[in-house]
């Protein structure tokens, strides 16, 4: 009889393992199966998703990189602004005090002629009421109502609009409103001030609004005691802002805050230390009906 062959034996034993795992598989629930048969795949895909991974944190990393250039590019811009605003109030302003907003007109209230602006930034963007709007050439107004996305700004042309406003040159202060036609005028200014025409205006700082320094128009007409008659002079001003020419805008949203040096503790008197360790209360008061 012929001895059997090393290929037959372990073409048997290949059979008797395969035939062992079908056996077994009968027997071992679904699940397990599923995880047996996940396992080489698992392996085999082990790279891949590593490399996928790989390249996802790139993308990521790209995005975050495109986002923080796109805000540096607006950092820029905005101090670029903010330059040539200070430039334009011949120093008056402080670069550093400043944060600003820009938005655009999306609206304007012809009926009371440029008095009105709605501008596509509103609260979600920071903006809050009696916040400043400017240009770079000037004061256009203020914020007076504000919702996610938009806000009203009442402009300088605005009946209601008051700006205490001061001569750059000679430093006399006063209140600028409107006036008929494309016109403001400069309220509250004693007949012998110091006034000339082709002086600048300037906000004062004063009533917590509008800030110091920025510009608001050229004296162009003054009229003095004995012409109008009164204790004050009229001075009629040019606005340096053209409300209807303009199409954006600057909302000044922050202030840097400044910290108060703090107070002295009071020193206590004699007497209030003597009260204290005699424990001498205040006489009361008597009403005599």
């Amino acid at each position: 009889m012929k001895p059997p062959d090393s290929t037959d034996l372990a073409g048997s034993r290949l059979f008797f393992i395969f035939l062992l795992i079908s056996v077994v598989l009968l027997f071992i629930s679904g699940s397990i199966k599923l995880r047996l048969l996940a396992y080489p795949k698992a392996v085999f895909l082990a790279p891949l998703n590593i490399s996928l991974r790989f390249f996802n944190n790139i993308s990521t990393l790209r995005q975050e990189n495109s986002r923080l250039k796109g805000l540096l590019a607006r950092l820029q811009i905005e101090n670029a602004t903010l330059k040539e605003i200070i430039q334009r109030q011949g120093g008056e302003l402080n670069l550093s005090e400043f944060r600003l907003e820009k938005a655009q007109i999306v609206g304007r209230d012809q009926m009371t002629f440029g008095s009105y602006l709605l501008l596509d930034k509103g609260a979600a963007q920071g903006l809050k009421v009696n916040m400043p709007v400017i240009t770079e050439q000037g004061i256009v107004g203020k914020v007076i109502q504000v919702s996610t996305l938009q806000a009203l700004v009442e402009t300088m042309r605005a009946k209601d609009s008051k700006i205490a406003g001061m001569d750059q040159r000679s430093r006399v202060t006063g209140v600028v409103s409107v006036n008929r036609g494309n016109r403001l005028k400069l309220n509250y200014v004693t007949s012998d001030a110091d006034i000339q025409i082709g002086d600048t205006i300037i906000s004062s700082g004063l009533g917590g609004v509008f800030p110091k320094g920025l510009l608001i128009g050229q004296v162009i007409k003054t009229q003095d005691h004995s012409q109008a008659n009164g204790l004050f002079k009229e001075i009629l001003l040019k606005p340096f802002v053209d409300i209807y020419q303009i199409e954006e805008v600057y909302i000044i949203t922050g202030a840097a805050v400044k910290s108060e040096p703090p107070k002295p503790e009071r020193v206590k008197t004699d007497w209030e230390k003597t009260k204290e360790r005699l424990r001498i209360e205040p006489p009361l008061e008597i009403k005599i009906r």
